[in-house]
């Protein structure tokens, strides 16, 4: 399991954190159907007339994020979803509402042009997790040229792939400390 070494994998851990990207996405993905829960609840607080985001670990603002951009949904990630500048105004919205809190939570100030180009913010988020928006080509809609986004399906299976394998050793070797405490016991 796992992924082979290649430019992209390299590129991921230029800055030496791939393996916390790593462990964030399998807290995420581990942990899916009560974030997906918590997801909802503090979207939709958030909403609401003088709504806030609380303090919250990093995973679950990463996953409230991502649900804000329609990356998610309550099953977990939507990879092949596509989504425009116009469909990310809750996310802009959210970010601008709650700047303070990303802030602190993330260690990533908010880009001065993310109404302009949110899709730069996102990826800033996404990358905490190893994964990325990338155009998926445009339309042109009434002469004006929409671009289209989606989860850059090569990163994600290859993050996913990771964070799984991951996440089986780290269950596997809890297991042989159980195993090894109750040996230790039984003597």
């Amino acid at each position: 399991m796992g992924a082979s070494l290649d430019r992209e994998l390299i590129e991921l851990n230029k800055d030496g954190r791939l393996i916390e990207r790593i462990v964030t996405l399998a807290d995420v993905i581990a942990h899916w159907r009560r974030f997906s829960d918590l997801v909802d609840h503090f979207l939709r607080e958030a909403a609401e007339p003088r709504g806030r985001l609380r303090q919250m670990k990093s995973p679950h603002l990463i996953a409230v994020l991502m649900g804000a951009a329609g990356l998610t949904t309550v099953d977990g990630f939507k990879p092949d979803h596509v989504v425009t500048i116009s469909d990310l105004s809750g996310f802009i919205d959210l970010c601008r509402e709650n700047r303070t809190v990303i802030e602190e939570t993330l260690s990533e100030q908010l880009r001065n042009d993310l109404a302009g180009n949110p899709v730069r913010q996102l990826n800033r988020f996404l990358n905490q997790v190893g994964l990325k928006v990338a155009s998926v080509g445009s339309v042109k809609v009434q002469g004006v040229k929409i671009r289209r986004y989606s989860l850059d399906r090569k990163r994600f299976d290859t993050m996913v792939s990771l964070a799984k394998s991951y996440r089986i050793e780290q269950d596997r070797r809890e297991h042989e400390r159980e195993l090894g405490g109750s040996i230790i016991a039984a003597k």
